[in-house]
């Protein structure tokens, strides 16, 4: 089966390991602005500071590295300049660049791995730039007839761009086997949508789904020491376009079961697919992942940036018929005002702040509401982010001056951001007469048919319908 290597995969993971003996790693990065560098591993698209050293009046710096520091991608950082990637790979790395083009300005004497890294990244962002004009062009011409054979020669420079890509790339790969550049693009090419496939699958992202993963081998040791699974594994999930916890859910089938194949990398996603979603608002999909990690690897905890049972905890505390949970906050009077005392026929909880736009552009919207379904009980509970009183205090008496305000003015630090999951502003729940959480709505749309729909059962059972 031919090959083709995902653009996506090839500009963002650039980076990868396997077993070195790189003596030392000296830098030169002109014009940078810290007085220290800091050297960090990459495990699984993770960075780890693992050392730091001084950086010289010339710009130099040396690391000293152990024999036994295990080949792969690692990363040089400094305050106010981007990152400098570097393969470990047996040989010390020396390299030249400047702090405000790291990539662009890059020129390796050694080792080889390194210098095959960026010139790798040089080459494919010319790709990507070549064949960005042409499917513009392509697209521009789309919808106009009389420029069918012009839009043909721009569809077959763009495809001989591709395959030249692709024949460079293996050439590279062939060459030098055992490097990790190698180990790079083996591991980021996609299977090619062939004719045959077209027939049985429809379009290619429908076979995509099932054969994504063709190429990827993962008895390679280098291949847990880089960004390409995590990459590999955003791309994929991308491919389900999902919008649902059950397509999500989906998508994450399959990962597993593919990454099931190696036990560390397979712990590795779960981690990282864990870490991912205790970002979002899907708790479906976080309990689903949480339980295929805790049945194969118990309660680890190894790698995450927070505590799986807490987070769990917090999450099942506010799922639909929940009783929400207590706040109690004082408002711009300095009066406490608890939020199970409030007297409603529905609550709606709004976690928001006047410096952010997406909030105030959905105030008046939420006013609108307030004012719509007053008369059937609905109150609206604002906590405000805010930390400046008199901003907060000067928005709401502008834009919601009938609602009930409240605030820690402790901005992201407040208690009742981790209470109450908060990865964003704004945020919404939706309470009945009981304080007990009816929905979390996603926006003011939601919050109104999830109103009518409960206004609307509660008719039909009072009515006996």
């Amino acid at each position: 089966m031919r090959n083709r290597i995902s653009p996506v995969i090839i500009l963002t993971l650039l980076i990868l390991p396997g077993a070195l003996r790189a003596q030392f790693i000296k830098g030169t990065i002109v014009d940078n602005p810290a007085d220290k560098v800091y050297f960090h591993e990459i495990v699984f698209g993770k960075p780890t500071l693992i050392d730091s050293a001084e950086v010289r009046a010339d710009d130099s710096f040396v690391l000293t590295t152990a024999d036994s520091l295990p080949a792969g991608m690692y990363q040089i950082s400094a305050a106010g300049m981007q990152s400098v990637d570097i393969i470990v790979n047996g040989y010390p790395v020396i390299f030249h660049t400047y702090a405000w083009a790291v990539a662009d300005s890059m020129t390796v004497k050694s080792s080889l791995d390194t210098r095959l890294f960026y010139k790798v990244i040089g080459e494919e962002r010319a790709f990507q730039k070549k064949n960005s004009a042409l499917s513009q062009l392509i697209r521009l011409y789309a919808d106009e007839p009389e420029k069918s054979e012009f839009r043909r020669l721009l569809q077959s420079e763009s495809d001989s761009l591709g395959r030249g890509r692709m024949q460079r790339q293996q050439r590279l790969a062939e060459t030098y086997p055992n490097s990790f550049i190698a180990v790079l693009l083996q591991n980021s090419w996609r299977p090619a949508f062939t004719q045959d496939d077209q027939s049985r699958y429809g379009d290619e992202n429908a076979f995509l789904r099932d054969h994504y993963f063709d190429n990827l081998n993962l008895n390679q040791p280098m291949l847990l020491r880089s960004n390409i699974l995590p990459n590999k594994i955003n791309d994929y999930i991308n491919l389900f376009n999902a919008k649902s916890d059950q397509e999500f859910i989906a998508a994450i089938d399959r990962i597993a079961l593919k990454m099931s194949e190696n036990k560390r990398i397979h712990q590795y996603t779960l981690e990282y697919l864990l870490q991912s979603f205790a970002e979002t608002d899907y708790d479906d999909v976080f309990f689903y992942i949480s339980s295929l990690y805790e049945a194969e690897h118990g309660c680890l905890n190894e790698n995450l940036d927070f505590d799986l049972e807490t987070e769990k905890r917090i999450r099942q505390n506010l799922q639909p018929g929940k009783t929400a949970p207590e706040i109690r906050l004082k408002n711009p009077d300095g009066q406490q005002v608890s939020l199970h005392d409030i007297d409603a026929g529905y609550t709606l909880v709004l976690f928001w702040a006047s410096w952010c736009s997406h909030c105030v552009n959905a105030l008046p919207e939420i006013d609108r509401l307030y004012k719509t379904y007053k008369e059937e009980g609905l109150k609206v509970y604002a906590v405000s982010l805010d930390r400046k009183k008199l901003e907060w205090i000067s928005t709401i008496q502008s834009q919601a001056p009938d609602w009930i305000h409240v605030s820690e003015l402790q901005g992201w630090e407040g208690e009742y951001n981790t209470t109450y999951n908060i990865r964003g502003t704004p945020t919404y729940y939706l309470l009945d007469d009981d304080k007990k959480i009816i929905a979390k709505p996603g926006s003011p749309d939601q919050i109104e048919a999830k109103l009518q729909a409960v206004l609307e059962s509660t008719s039909q059972s009072e009515s006996g319908g």
